[in-house]
């Protein structure tokens, strides 16, 4: 036998092995029992690289030809996965493309402008190791970062897991949103009035008008004067609060104090968020709801004050 095909049988065979390890042998690092999370809206590219830089595979190459393989690439199912017991690329593949989670998942869903009393709430009635105290005070600073959507988590999840991936789908949401923020304000401002405007408008066209005020309110040093805060601070409505709620000191108040409240009222959705991003000019100073909840808007007080005879004495 020459030596070129020596070489050759040696290239093939090495070829071989390759292929042995990449598709049969789950990887040496391989994470067992640890959930790993495919959330809604991932791309198989965005999965693909989660699962080889955490080390559930080798190839990226393989994986994602084995999804497509499958007829999957755009149908992910979303989750929080276990594996317990190491996997070759195939399998983990075949798991995720037909949302074979491995334990029993629990599904919680957080609405847009929940607070994270709210979420602790409905965590712990979902979750049996979940600690409501403790995630209340773990978050006492994470208002408004805690991403409303459907998430689901394994009976055994705690707060923590809880906390660590409602943060990180708010950062992956939110990564391309906060790129460019219009000047003179923050990446805490957009937060904050993000949740007031969850709170105060009633739709798409809402939001962006209501931010809009706004936003020219504090420009022009005038208060906002919004009743949102006050379920927060007091857990009153609009329709409950008295003449003493107005005059209360607290920072939350913006009928006494001006600009933003010093923290998110809520945690915010993404139209909000965008909806707060806006750098749209409004012709209005005012709105108020009338008693069914449309938004009537008004550009001066004396059409604010006809707004108030018209829809809500």
């Amino acid at each position: 036998m020459t030596r070129k095909a020596i070489i050759g049988i040696g290239g093939l065979l090495g070829g071989i092995l390759f292929l042995y390890v990449y598709m049969y042998m789950p990887p040496s690092a391989f994470k067992t029992n640890t959930p790993f999370s495919v959330r809604k809206g991932d791309t198989l590219r965005d999965v693909s690289m989660r699962l080889k830089d955490e080390g559930y595979i080798s190839s990226r190459m393989f994986f994602e030809v084995m999804v497509i393989s499958f007829e999957r690439e755009r149908a992910l199912v979303a989750g929080e996965y276990t594996f317990t017991t190491p996997l070759t690329v195939r399998s983990v593949a075949e798991k995720i493309t037909k949302g074979v989670f491995g334990m029993v998942q629990n599904k919680i869903t957080i609405p847009e402008g929940f607070t994270k009393e709210e979420i602790a709430t409905v965590a712990s009635v979902a979750l049996p190791n979940f600690n409501k105290e403790r995630f209340l005070e773990r978050t006492k600073n994470d208002e408004g970062i805690l991403f409303p959507d459907t998430y689901f988590f394994h009976k055994t999840a705690t707060e923590e897991d809880v906390i660590k991936i409602m943060k990180q789908t708010f950062e992956k949401k939110t990564a391309s949103l906060f790129a460019t923020i219009p000047e003179g304000r923050t990446k805490e401002d957009i937060i904050i009035m993000a949740s007031i405007v969850e709170k105060e408008a009633q739709g798409d066209k809402d939001r962006e008008e209501v931010a809009a005020i706004l936003w020219r309110r504090i420009r022009e040093g005038k208060l906002l004067q919004v009743d949102a805060p006050f379920m927060y601070i007091l857990g009153k409505k609009s329709e409950d609060l008295t003449l003493t709620d107005l005059k209360n000191t607290s920072p939350y108040n913006t009928y006494v104090h001006k600009g933003l409240p010093p923290t998110a009222i809520g945690n915010p959705g993404i139209l909000a968020l965008k909806a707060a991003l806006t750098e749209k000019d409004s012709e209005y100073l005012f709105y108020l709801h009338d008693k069914s909840g449309t938004i009537h808007y008004a550009k001066n007080f004396d059409e604010h004050k006809r707004n108030i005879k018209a829809y809500l004495e």
